[in-house]
């Protein structure tokens, strides 16, 4: 990304963009210094997840010219870099016509290992009997406050590190057990994991720097900067918005989703955070007890007796 700045500030061409200059100056990445002179701050030449940002925030043409352009010298480089020897594969993908298992597969990495390596205990959900394998990732303090918190690492039968939970939420939810009662659960649940998983992601792209406020919905929210190239080819960047805020963001942006169906109305209430009116002013909204989700009847409900 430093060669593509300052080859664009050194008067360089980038294709389908007429004055690349001027779109570094719409973005906020070319500014005058105190000599008055045009640079890219030291702080934003290498700084990638911020020029992603930025770039959303240009039309969809010089979106897609300035990031292939990106992607045009990116290549270069790890050409250049893989012809005198100084490119680190990384991950390197293994290709053949076919490829077999020669020998049974031997486990060699556990839950109950990463248990003992790094501390960590199982525990029991309250009331829906699931085990977790829990992992202390760190202790924080809350700006607001003061007070500090630990935070866990969630390991279940599916995924490492599937999520992060606050201690006083992993103690009100669940009870520490011994490994022993949670082994044979552990097991059965891993042997009904698919090989391969489905996933519903929601993705909002075109220019949406000017909307970022309104995404941070909540302290909380999760935004993340994604790219994906679909089957027949179509290629979408823009913000990937936690499933749980889909509801919140859509209303947000002053638009309305027409929830009609009853899993419909389910799923979108008490997963994606949706609100659905009803008649008489009253609504159904999600809402939490003790941190558990259930749907709530709001609104002025007026008897009339006879």
């Amino acid at each position: 990304m430093c060669l593509m700045l300052r080859r664009i500030v050194e008067s360089g061409n980038v294709p389908g963009i007429g004055n690349p200059r001027q779109t570094l100056r719409d973005i906020g990445l070319l500014v005058r210094n105190r000599d008055g002179c045009e640079e890219v701050r030291k702080d934003d030449l290498y700084n990638v997840p911020r020029f992603l940002n930025r770039v959303l925030a240009l039309d969809v043409e010089h979106q897609n010219a300035l990031f292939d352009h990106f992607v045009d010298l990116f290549d270069q480089t790890v050409r250049y870099a893989k012809a005198n020897g100084t490119f680190d594969e990384g991950v390197t993908d293994i290709k053949a016509l076919a490829i077999r298992i020669a020998k049974p597969q031997r486990v060699v990495h556990t839950a109950e290992r990463v248990r003992k390596r790094k501390t960590g205990a199982f525990f029991r959900h309250r009331k829906n009997g699931h085990f977790i394998l829990a992992v202390e990732s760190g202790r924080h303090t809350n700006p607001e406050n003061g007070n500090s918190y630990r935070t866990f690492a969630v390991w279940k039968p599916e995924a490492a590190r599937s999520s992060y939970m606050h201690d006083d939420e992993l103690s009100e939810k669940y009870r520490a057990v011994v490994p022993g009662k949670a082994r044979q659960w552990w097991t059965k649940k891993h042997a009904t994991v698919p090989l391969i998983e489905t996933l519903e992601t929601h993705i909002i792209g075109g220019a949406i720097i000017p909307l970022w406020q309104r995404f941070k919905t909540h302290e909380e929210a999760r935004l993340r900067v994604v790219r994906v190239t679909t089957d027949d080819g179509k290629r979408i960047v823009g913000i990937r918005i936690p499933p749980e805020q889909v509801g919140v963001i859509v209303r947000a942006l002053g638009s309305t989703r027409d929830l009609r169906e009853p899993d419909e109305i389910f799923c979108g209430i008490l997963d994606e955070g949706d609100e659905v009116t009803l008649v008489s002013g009253l609504t159904l909204r999600r809402a939490f007890i003790h941190r558990e989700p259930f749907i709530e009847l709001g609104g002025a409900i007026r008897l009339v007796l006879s």
